[in-house]
């Protein structure tokens, strides 16, 4: 949802200050820039809300993909439209304004990864490295894009140069969502199943425009019939894919907890379906704990988080975070909700908080350490 909030504001922003922007674009570049700079260091007296939206906004760099989704769709739209008339007038400072500020978001991330790897030997997953890759040659293909996208060098420029290196724009977007269905396939697959709906959202904006440019052209080439196929074959499939990515559950999370009774004992669905002998299993707990205090520790932000876990008779009775470096207030945020939630689960594998994903996986991570050793 957060990337339709984004679309929304931008659109707003952009229809009252349209002349600002086509006139002043300038102060407008400035000003993304600073604003991008400023979000990177804000100050532990900040009110939470605005840190939170921040992070999600910003931070992550959603508002900078709902720039270049608006500077995407300009094509497509109707001509005759007035958002078509604006959205081309303004594709080129909508463009780099987009660009520095995913530049920004990329400088974060990178010190993010560099330092995880380098200082704390933790490793990148597939899915982290796959989305690398993306970053990595969005920003080869980003920098002459927004550089030839200023109207100085554009005017120096041959025409037919500038055309041809502006297609290498389809390119970069098919990359912008790719990097995005790495990073939240795997949240998706770790059981964030909210992330499930920001990857159909992705997916139908995303999908829409890939048929509808492939329509235009098409109908450039005079081949109407095949036009009207992909439009008719196309759009059902990209909302039915969409759909079934907002809907994603695994197959266990559909299984209906209703039971049947049989000689006075109940068993459930799910039990029916595992042979006798692996029921009787599992009724052994796999995994002891002695009971007592267990100090663990985890990597979060900026530095290592310590907690200590306190075991009674092989539950989870208190969750005390001791000490830990992160910036506030996404690290409080973490502190106050992740502990509860972590003891209602008697497991550490529950969702981060939102807007604290690092300061989560620190506390997380330091609770799986602390239960490591009481298994001991």
């Amino acid at each position: 949802m957060r990337l339709l909030i984004s679309l929304a504001a931008a659109l707003f922003i952009i229809v009252v200050f349209e002349n600002n922007i086509r006139k002043h674009a300038s102060v407008w570049y400035c000003s993304a820039f600073v604003i991008g700079l400023l979000c990177m260091h804000l100050p532990a007296s900040t009110p939470a809300a605005v840190q939170s939206a921040v992070t999600n906004y910003i931070g992550r760099g959603t508002i900078a993909t709902a720039l270049f989704i608006l500077v995407m769709y300009a094509r497509i739209l109707p001509p005759k439209s007035r958002l078509f008339r604006t959205l081309m007038s303004l594709r080129a400072p909508l463009a780099i304004m987009a660009a520095l500020l995913i530049l920004l978001h990329n400088a974060t991330y990178f010190a993010y990864y560099a330092r995880n790897i380098s200082l704390r030997g933790i490793p990148m997953s597939t899915s982290e490295r796959l989305a690398c890759v993306c970053t990595l040659l969005m920003l080869l293909l980003l920098l002459p894009l927004t550089i030839t996208s200023f109207s100085g060098v554009r005017k120096r420029m041959k025409a037919k140069s500038w055309k041809k290196l502006q297609r290498l724009s389809y390119l970069f977007y098919g990359l912008i969502y790719f990097h995005v269905a790495c990073l939240f396939g795997k949240q998706l697959a770790l059981g964030n199943y909210h992330y499930g709906i920001e990857l159909g959202i992705y997916t139908f904006i995303f999908g829409f425009y890939l048929i509808r440019r492939i329509a235009l052209y098409l109908q450039g080439k005079q081949s109407v019939k095949a036009k009207n196929l992909l439009l008719r074959v196309g759009l059902p499939v990209i909302t039915v894919v969409s759909l079934e990515l907002c809907a994603f559950r695994p197959i266990t999370a559909l299984i209906p907890a209703a039971s049947v009774t049989s000689e006075g004992m109940s068993v459930s669905l799910t039990e029916q379906m595992i042979p006798e002998s692996t029921l009787e299993q599992d009724t052994v707990p796999s995994v002891f704990y002695q009971d007592g205090e267990w100090i663990g520790s985890g990597f979060g932000f900026n530095g290592t988080i310590t907690v200590c876990v306190t075991i009674e008779n092989q539950q989870i009775t208190d969750i005390t975070v001791l000490d830990g470096s992160d910036d506030e207030p996404y690290y409080g945020w973490a502190k106050k909700e992740l502990p509860s939630k972590i003891m209602e689960a008697q497991s550490a594998d529950v969702d981060s908080v939102s807007g604290a994903t690092f300061s989560s996986k620190g506390i997380k991570d330091a609770v799986n350490d602390a239960l490591e050793q009481a298994a001991r």
